[in-house]
């Protein structure tokens, strides 16, 4: 089970390091296997799924074009998995 103090923590890390960023994160969770980690975050902020709007494709390649293929900071902006940040640039 989870604490509040323990979410708390782990949205703070989130913030600081990035999301993916577990091992790191980890180190202010001591009680807490990196999986649990990620899993846990995952559970409170699960990924979009679904269709792509005209308007996030657009912004999609907006964002490449301007700052590279940064895939894991896009899945952030987007809220999906990197993967499907992959493969709809691929797609498009």
């Amino acid at each position: 089970n989870w604490t509040k103090e323990e979410d708390n923590i782990l949205l703070e890390k989130v913030n600081e390091y990035g999301i993916g960023n577990w091992t790191k994160i980890s180190k202010y969770l001591p009680t807490k296997f990196v999986s649990q980690i990620s899993y846990r975050y995952k559970s409170l902020f699960p990924f979009k799924k679904g269709n792509w709007s005209k308007d996030d494709d657009q912004y999609l390649l907006y964002l490449v074009e301007n700052f590279g293929k940064n895939w894991l900071i896009f899945s952030q902006i987007f809220n999906r998995s990197y993967y499907s940040i992959l493969y709809r640039y691929n797609y498009l």
